[in-house]
């Protein structure tokens, strides 16, 4: 029998059988179809293994190791014959001359027996459900036979442990994945790799993936993961088959009235859909960003369901339910494209964008790389519109940015907003909570919806009622606060008293003159003085008092080790203030605005300056709070319209604050005390508490004069 050429080879490739023979999979997968694909396999291997001692000693290898011949005489005496012939030779690329004469003889004996096994299992491969929706993708992509029969070959390399093997012998001898591939089909090493290449039309379309990861015997291919899930079933048309391969399109809970807060973009975003709906134009992209859990995936929902559209949500995860990886992720997104291509009103949303850009594995074989310029043509030439959520802008590169359609940031709901959701999400858990308590905590805290609900949920399965809901709430903030809690509100504790401020500015007097202003007013502080004097309660009270919300920032959270990174924190934080229409109250101001007479690095200058053009595009209601003002840099100073000096209680706020925080006369001698502070009071409160002094007024004077003693430059007693 002679060896037939690759471009005959495939004459009979549409008629292989595809079945699986693992016990997990569908029972449309059967023993005999796979035992079809891995004769025809070997017979194809047997063809090439004339001359060629590599491949021949790979194949008998495995014959020795994985074919059970006991039911077949005939064909275990060829087999047992050719391990004759080759024993003791090496893996030499061809046979010597005294070897070929019976090894070939030899070898056409094994091919002869294994056709007559190939036509005693192969009469059903044409009409099994597996084969019938292979052949729909073919259709579907526009296969030729040779990236058929790579597609056949994945699959079946993927369940089928025999032919799995098969391809560890070729590939530990010839040491190339492609020449491997090439072998079991049949065909030369460069019709593999001309079909592989990223234009390719199984690379291309997303149905196969070059794996990065792979090391070793590994095929080194991915197959989508739908495709591998639903291929096994049965699906009467074409058109059902890619539906499940598609999923159920995406529905929606909430309405336009859930997201009024971010009104007119989101009107602007359903005309948008609406015109492209219309229009059919390719390169639609939009991009929504925000916090995690703010709503972004919801709303695309929403959008889909305003504009009349049916949206995918696609590349989440593998047939295993794994998440997939960045090429995983990117190949289901080009295969929804091309199935969604030739369709009307259907959307795709690709959730958690940043995949694409925190990996940048090369990938293997074929030397494709995640590069700059496919990324950009994703946003150039898809036929169907996508909705694009992330977390976090800054690992994208400005350019795939800038390709954007539509951008909107998706922040965290206002404080009148956030009462609607709130009921909305505890209504759904059947949870009770006085409208009063409700809007206390969506003034006071700033949470996730997504931590609301499962604390609702968590509360609900307990039994709990408010108390508990409260707890939980508050022991999920607690892990949070870097994230959702970033610009959070935070509340005027229950022992503050305005009394207590001992200010050179009458506070009262001006804050009667603020509440009387038109509109929002245009004012900024600068609260300095000894640490625990009150000035970062102040700006929360004030900000109360004016029916702010509180956006409190501490100096570290704002510095960032990069060079510029800084720069934009402060000016995100000032904007964001600006849209929530929040108080920003900046602790440790010194860090940002320190006197640069004595800079010497340039980054210094530059986070300086982006603070003063910060503060002045800045106009409603901020406060700065410092410990050392001194350290200020004078510009800064100047640019305050309040400079407010907080210091040390006096003897009359003294024995106000004793009254204030134990409920009783303050004793004698307590105005000798010339260093307390409030958040001493709060203190010794709480260490009396815990050692039951709570009633004691000479052990709470004696703890009193313990804090002002310890305090940084008070004179101490030197000597004995």
């Amino acid at each position: 029998m002679s060896t037939k050429s690759s471009a005959t080879n495939f004459e009979d490739a549409a008629k292989l059988d595809f079945s699986i023979d693992q016990e997990w999979l569908p029972s449309a997968y059967e023993d005999e179809g796979n035992q079809a694909v891995l004769f025809k396999m070997l017979l194809r291997i047997c063809r090439q293994a004339y001359n060629n001692c590599t491949i021949a000693k790979s194949l008998i290898e495995w014959f020795e190791r994985n074919l059970d011949v006991s039911s077949d005489a005939t064909l275990g005496k060829s087999i047992e014959n050719l391990i004759e012939i080759t024993e003791g030779l090496g893996r030499h690329r061809a046979l010597p001359f005294s070897a070929q004469k019976k090894f070939k003889p030899a070898v056409l004996e094994l091919v002869g027996h294994l056709e007559k096994q190939l036509a005693a299992i192969v009469s059903s491969a044409d009409t099994d459900n597996y084969h019938r929706n292979l052949s729909y993708l073919a259709k579907e992509i526009g296969l030729d036979d040779i990236e058929t029969a790579i597609l056949e070959l994945v699959l079946n390399h993927a369940f089928s442990e025999k032919i799995e093997t098969l391809f560890k012998y070729l590939h530990d001898d010839t040491k190339d994945p492609t020449r491997a591939i090439g072998i079991c089909l049949g065909v030369l090493k460069s019709e593999i790799v001309d079909r592989l290449k990223p234009q390719g039309r199984l690379i291309s379309s997303g149905l196969l993936t070059v794996d990065a990861r792979c090391i070793g015997f590994d095929l080194g291919l991915n197959i989508c993961a739908k495709v591998v899930e639903e291929a096994g079933q049965q699906h009467a048309t074409a058109r059902d088959f890619f539906n499940a391969i598609l999923g159920k399109s995406a529905s929606a809970t909430l309405g336009k009235s859930d997201f009024g807060h971010i009104d007119p973009a989101l009107s602007q975003l359903v005309r948008l859909m609406r015109g492209a709906k219309k229009e059919n134009p390719s390169g639609i992209n939009i991009l929504l960003y925000g916090p995690p859990g703010c709503g972004k995936t919801e709303l695309c929902k929403t959008v889909a369901k305003l504009a009349g559209v049916d949206l995918f949500s696609i590349g989440e995860q593998n047939e295993d339910g794994d998440e997939l990886t960045r090429p995983g992720r990117l190949s289901a997104l080009r295969f929804a494209q091309h199935i969604l291509a030739h369709r009307k009103n259907t959307a795709i949303l690709f959730d958690e964008m940043e995949d694409l850009a925190l990996h940048r594995s090369p990938l293997l074989f074929l030397g494709h790389a995640g590069s700059k310029i496919h990324q950009n043509r994703l946003l150039e030439e898809n036929p169907v519109p996508v909705l694009w959520t992330c977390n976090e802008l800054s690992n994208f590169d400005p350019a795939f940015l800038r390709r954007m359609t539509f951008v909107l940031e998706v922040k965290s709901p206002p404080p009148a907003a956030r009462v609607k959701i709130w009921k909305q999400i505890l209504k759904t858990q059947n949870l009770q909570l006085p409208s009063d308590d409700i809007k206390i905590l969506a003034k006071n805290s700033n949470p996730s919806p997504a931590l609301i609900s499962n604390a609702a949920i968590a509360t609900r399965l307990m039994g709990g009622a408010a108390k508990e809901f409260k707890q939980v709430l508050e022991n999920s903030l607690q892990i949070t606060r870097g994230s959702d809690q970033d610009d959070c509100n935070v509340p005027v504790t229950d022992h503050y008293n305005p009394a207590l401020i001992n200010a050179d500015h009458d506070l009262d007097e001006l804050l009667s003159a603020l509440r009387v202003q038109a509109g929002t007013p245009d004012v900024s502080f600068c609260l300095y003085g000894p640490p625990g004097t009150g000035k970062s309660q102040y700006a929360r009270y004030l900000a109360d008092q004016l029916q702010m919300p509180v956006m409190e920032k501490r100096g570290s959270e704002l510095l960032n080790c990069y060079v510029g990174q800084t720069e934009k924190m402060i000016a995100a934080a000032f904007k964001t203030a600006r849209d929530d229409q929040a108080m920003l109250v900046i602790d440790e101001i010194e860090m940002f605005l320190s006197n640069r007479a004595g800079a010497t690095q340039p980054w210094h200058l530059s986070q300086t300056n982006e603070f003063l053009t910060a503060m002045e595009r800045h106009h409603q209601p901020w406060c700065a709070t410092t410990n050392l003002v001194d350290r200020v840099d004078p510009a800064a100073q100047r640019r305050f319209v309040y400079k407010v000096k907080f210091d040390y209680l006096d003897a009359q706020r003294a024995h106000l604050a004793f009254q204030s925080f134990f409920d009783m006369d303050a004793p004698s001698g307590i105005e000798n005390l010339n260093m307390l502070t409030p958040s001493d009071f709060a203190l010794v409160k709480r260490k009396a508490d815990l050692l039951g002094h709570a009633g004691d007024p000479v052990q709470l004077f004696k703890m009193l004069k313990t804090e002002v003693e310890h305090k940084p430059g008070r004179s101490q007693r030197i000597g004995f």
